[in-house]
């Protein structure tokens, strides 16, 4: 009777209903039952992966991405994994026993440790990633997969042979692939950021990803040439909104850690840990070296509305970061032990000359398309993002005059200060006009 599709369909909708009840259920013993049900999903989604009807094997999917994304929840390092969790899952996020228990379940083991049974079920959603980008009408799975593998990913050592695969294999999808649904793009690219930081591959990829979004979304300056190749095939016409939210959504978590790290500078050059500082101070700045290109390449780009003002907040973050390391050196140079970081001097020229000019370029656009559609929906956010970032950047630019005095080494050569004065004039006869 499992041959006939309609009672199929009636059992894999009744398992699946039996999972999203756990959100309210909050009897323990019921999660035995869950994972069984889970592993029965999975083997009916592998059976049917080439001739059972779609919707089957859609809902199977939907239901192991509910749980085992859920089980892993904010474990994940990118923070993407939203989703609220249920009762039951929540409390299989706290413990790696029954997490251990789910996995030893679904791949029909009584053995093995939960980073080898996290790498073999990635192996196996791998395989069906493969399969179902072969095929039409199957991106809901796609998403899906990429979910759980990207939840799973959380569980494997960092940087490990196996993670390194994994980020060559979803980097040559994310080439290859072109894609045409938003949301699947969103979560093949979530993933590969996720599996990136594990690698610990670095900043290159989301330069790369910059550039090509740079690349379809065309550039402010229409005289601008270019020689640049597109080379993500998943970033299109359809799908460079999408990929420019997950690039920015990263970015944001990238400076989060950034911040964390110069306070943990501050601790060590406070308990004068002159070694650990200096290591610190040339990673600090090889990384916001890196997010300097990149905001960089967004700043010349004709950056869509809805994604324009969450582009101009990271900038001033970005900045804010900026002004904090030029703070730094300026208390160095107060105490007497004044030194600078040969890669803060070059980061500090980079900023002054490949970023801050795209910016006012970038904001005067902005406004320039705000006035041609004369929509004031966004007018309060515009007025209220734009001052922001011009002070932010005005005050990162004090500090390093003032550093440039103190340390008398010329820091702002090739830097155009004048922008800025002649912007705010701009800005203000804007908003007067708005």
């Amino acid at each position: 009777m499992f041959r006939d599709s309609s009672f199929s369909q009636y059992v894999v909708a009744a398992a699946n209903h039996r999972l999203a009840q756990s959100a309210s259920d909050t009897d323990a013993g019921d999660s035995d039952v869950n994972v069984r049900i889970a592993r029965g999903l999975l083997l009916v989604y592998e059976e049917r992966m080439t001739v059972g009807p779609a919707s089957l094997t859609g809902l199977c999917i939907q239901s192991l991405s509910t749980l085992e994304r859920m089980t892993v929840g904010p474990a994940s390092l990118t923070g993407l994994c939203i989703q609220s969790l249920s009762t039951f899952l929540s409390k299989l996020q706290g413990s790696n026993e029954r997490l251990l228990e789910l996995l030893r379940v679904l791949e029909n083991s009584s053995s093995g440790s939960l980073e080898n049974l996290a790498r073999k079920q990635i192996q196996r959603y791998q395989a069906f990633i493969v399969q179902v980008l072969s095929e039409d009408g199957r991106m809901k799975e796609l998403v899906s997969l990429a979910a759980i593998c990207t939840a799973l990913c959380s569980l494997l050592n960092d940087d490990c042979d196996f993670v390194r695969e994994l980020h060559s294999w979803v980097q040559n999808l994310c080439v290859q692939q072109s894609l045409d649904d938003s949301v699947a793009c969103k979560a093949l690219l979530t993933l590969f950021f996720t599996v990136n930081t594990q690698a610990k591959s670095g900043l290159q990829v989301l330069f790369d990803i910059s550039e090509n979004i740079h690349l379809q979304m065309g550039t402010i300056d229409e005289d601008a040439e270019s020689n640049k190749r597109h080379t993500y095939a998943i970033l299109n016409a359809e799908t460079v909104n999408s990929g420019l939210a997950v690039l920015l959504e990263h970015l944001q978590v990238v400076l989060q850690r950034l911040d964390w790290v110069m306070l943990l500078l501050k601790r060590y050059q406070a308990a004068s840990h002159t070694d650990q500082v200096a290591k610190l101070e040339v990673g600090v700045c090889r990384q916001l070296g890196y997010v300097v290109t990149i905001f960089a390449e967004l700043s010349q780009s004709r950056l869509p509305r809805q994604l324009s003002q969450f582009t101009l907040r990271l900038l001033t973050k970005l900045f804010n970061s900026l002004a904090g390391l030029t703070k730094h050196y300026v208390l160095l140079y107060t105490h007497k032990i004044g030194r600078l970081c040969e890669k803060f001097e070059k980061l500090v020229r980079l900023t002054g000359t490949h970023l801050t000019p795209h910016i006012y370029a970038l904001i005067t656009f902005l406004q320039t398309c705000e006035q041609e559609q004369k929509k004031k929906k966004v007018k309060g956010t515009s007025k209220e993002v734009t001052p922001s970032l011009i002070f932010a950047i005005e005050q990162y630019e004090k500090l390093i005059i003032q550093l440039a005095k103190k340390s008398k080494i010329n820091l702002t050569e090739g830097c155009k200060r004048s922008t800025a004065r002649d912007f705010r004039i701009n800005a203000a006869s804007v908003e007067a006009a708005l």
